[in-house]
């Protein structure tokens, strides 16, 4: 499956931006956290429970499905049986995104985060959308949007960092992101490369001044 790709134009001694969109898994565990709903008559709580069951069951067809557009049908017929399945969403939004559907993926993503508002993974995979049709400073938006949500997601706090350096811009918060980044960096590269970026932002006038008081 071609997975999506960051901006082109990087120079050979900057690091790749590793642009994989976050699929979820397909049955409930970490970033799937949607329960039956509670206090329901029990008619409805039964078939409540069926539907997702069964929305469950269609998505893990879905993750083995080696076809990227049959398992894209799979995912919306789990979403249709049981709307209320972030990871479907999410993993539909990717499939689309890959297909180059741009506004059904984000469409898609946008659904995963507002039914899961914990998980950052939707978030940036609008980000990294946004980033791959050349709207720097929205997917920016995006990866802050994820940080917010779990600001040790190294995914996104590599997006965030690496469009501050794109739009030639970094702040404090940026110098943040990347103390954070390089605890977390397991990439030579990539730590080689956020060293430089904060060597650049600490030298930038606008910093130095706030460093003054």
């Amino acid at each position: 499956m071609k997975q999506p790709t960051g901006r082109r134009g990087w120079k050979t001694s900057r690091p790749t931006l590793v642009a994989t969109a976050a699929m979820l898994c397909a049955v409930w565990g970490p970033g799937c956290t949607k329960k039956v709903s509670v206090g329901l008559p029990p008619g409805l709580a039964e078939d409540e429970a069926r539907r997702l069951n069964n929305a469950r069951e269609i998505a893990v067809d879905a993750q083995r499905t080696k076809d990227p557009s049959k398992a894209a049908e799979k995912y919306k017929d789990a979403v249709r049986e049981y709307r209320e399945f972030p990871s479907a969403w999410t993993n539909l939004g990717v499939l689309m995104m890959n297909d180059e559907q741009y506004l059904q993926a984000a469409e898609a993503f946008g659904t995963a985060a507002e039914l899961d508002a914990s998980d950052p993974r939707p978030l940036y995979n609008l980000g990294l959308l946004y980033d791959r049709r050349g709207y720097l400073r929205e997917a920016r938006g995006y990866y802050e949007r994820a940080l917010e949500r779990d600001d040790n997601f190294l995914p996104a706090l590599r997006g965030v960092i690496r469009a501050d350096a794109l739009l030639n811009e970094g702040s404090t918060q940026t110098l943040r992101w990347l103390e954070r980044a390089l605890m977390l960096e397991q990439d030579r590269k990539w730590q080689e490369w956020m060293r430089l970026q904060k060597a650049r932002i600490e030298s930038l006038p606008s910093v130095k001044a706030l460093e003054q008081f």
